[in-house]
């Protein structure tokens, strides 16, 4: 059966193998981090309060941080909106199921040239 997944799986397929950005990759996703970030961020061990409350409410179950949470370090107020806004968007009620949004979020990333 042909559902919306396997339409976003097929975009995502082809778009990686028609864009030279991810030459090589075929079956498999194989990114590679973005060079260059120039957004200045605080380390865990260097947060104080109320940063290192924030990093510690939003640490993954493995104890680590994401890294597009540490880039909002600089502002705190806008590390919480930013995680209450994809809380919301990747684990609301949705008619999507949560794979569906995560497709989706590569599918629009891909047609951004985001590798991210």
């Amino acid at each position: 059966m042909f559902t919306i997944s396997t339409a976003i799986a097929k975009f995502i397929r082809d778009s990686i193998v028609q864009d030279s950005t991810f030459k090589g990759a075929t079956s498999q996703l194989s990114f590679k981090q973005q060079p260059g970030a120039y957004i200045q961020t605080v380390a865990f061990e260097d947060a104080t309060p109320p940063l290192l409350d924030l990093y510690q409410k939003h640490r993954n179950n493995d104890g680590s941080l994401d890294n597009i949470l540490t880039i909002h370090s600089i502002n705190p107020s806008i590390l919480e909106a930013h995680f209450e806004m994809y809380k919301q968007t990747c684990r609301g009620d949705s008619p999507l199921s949560r794979l569906e949004r995560e497709i989706v979020a590569v599918a629009v990333s891909l047609e951004n040239k985001c590798r991210y």
